[in-house]
Order: C-alpha cells, then structure tokens, then sequence
C-alpha cells in the first residue's frame, strides 16, 4: 500500500537516539533511516454528551379520557342510509328534461348556422356587384378612349381605331 497515512494509530516506540526499535516505524511499516520526526499525540479524555431530560404531561396518557367515537369522514358516508331509491317517472321526467336541453341546444346551433350563412350570401353577392360595376367602368373606359369610324362604300364597315 505504500507509506502513506494510516487509519490506524499505534502508541511510540522507544527510540534510542533518533533511531526506531526493531526496525519497524509507528505505523507497522519498515523504513529506512528516513529522518521524519514522530509526532506523538497527548491522551485527551473523551467528553460526554450532557444527558437530555424529556417531560411527558400525563394527561396524555389518560386511561380514563377515551377518543371520540366517531368514525372518520369516508366511513361515516358508508354508515349513512342510501339515497332514495329513484323511480321510473323520475327517470323519464329527467330524461325529458336533458331532451328539451338538447333540442334548444341545437336550435341555437342551427340559428347560429343560418346566420353565418346569410352573411356569407350577402359577402358573395357585395362582391359580385362590386365586380360587375369594376368590369362595367372597365368597358367604358374601352368605349370612351376609341374611335369609330363610319363605314365608306368599299371597306370594311366596322373598323374600330
């Protein structure tokens, strides 16, 4: 392993000026006259921890105080009676009832439809006109900047310069 540090401490050797007994060095290892000093550590006395004091009232521990006796929240919804039972009218009049809410449902889509629609119709029909008033300015325009010239016997009658 080397001579590095060791996790283990070994009590001093009695060295005789300088030099190790035995040949063997603090650590368990063999060295050669290597000149390191020993450094030797003073016994300190471990210090004990101070003791810690608990109170525990007495009243806690009771035997004659007893815990409620009611059960607790999800057990106490089990002890409960179930609902009363429902009934074959109950069920066909709530079923009328999601039935009306569906229809005005459907109505208010299908309104709702109709409009979009008829805004989508006039959209179409602003954009037609617009159109055919933009082709009808077009053809003036055509008419306005030529000139027709009247037919003369012999040529062609309907010459557009």
């Amino acid at each position: 392993m080397g001579c590095g540090s060791s996790g283990q401490v070994v009590a001093p050797e009695d060295t005789t000026n300088g030099h190790k007994m035995n040949g063997r060095s603090t650590n368990g290892h063999d060295h050669h006259n290597d000149d390191l000093p020993t450094v030797v550590l003073p016994d300190t006395p471990a210090q004990p921890k101070p003791p810690i004091a608990y109170e525990i009232p007495l009243e806690e521990f009771d035997s004659t105080r007893k815990p409620p006796n009611t059960p607790p929240p999800h057990l106490q919804r089990l002890l409960q009676p179930p609902a009363a039972e429902i009934s074959l009218p109950d069920i066909k009049e709530k079923l009328a009832e999601a039935e009306l809410r569906r229809q005005a449902i459907l109505q208010q889509r299908a309104a709702s439809a109709q409009k979009r629609t008829q805004k989508m119709i006039k959209n179409l029909q602003d954009i037609d006109r617009l159109e055919n008033e933009r082709n009808a300015a077009d053809a003036t325009k055509h008419l306005t900047n030529s000139l027709t010239i009247p037919p003369e016997p012999g040529v062609c009658e309907h010459k557009i310069i």
